[in-house]
């Protein structure tokens, strides 16, 4: 997957709320929260890829640039790569 498609793909979670990929982003945020490169300006970041943490926790195929993120579980990985219809 390509980095804009995981961008993408954050942004179109954060808004559309699914019960399976926002326990993911959770327990993302919460590792986030005690990382020594979260950083914090005008928004929550990681301070050595630059992204969003809010969008980049909720792309089930993005990883942590630390390693830090578990692998998402298969469940995670489907929900992710559903297509929303209109």
């Amino acid at each position: 997957m390509s980095r804009i498609s995981e961008i993408f793909s954050g942004f179109r979670n954060l808004l559309f709320g699914n019960p399976a990929i926002e326990q993911m982003a959770q327990e993302r945020e919460a590792i986030c929260a005690i990382c020594p490169h979260a950083g914090v300006s005008i928004y929550l970041h990681c301070n050595l890829c630059g992204c969003y943490i809010p969008a980049k926790s909720r792309s089930p195929l993005s990883k942590c640039p630390d390693g830090r993120w578990p692998s998402p579980t298969l469940k995670e990985k489907e929900s992710g790569n559903k297509t929303r219809s209109s």
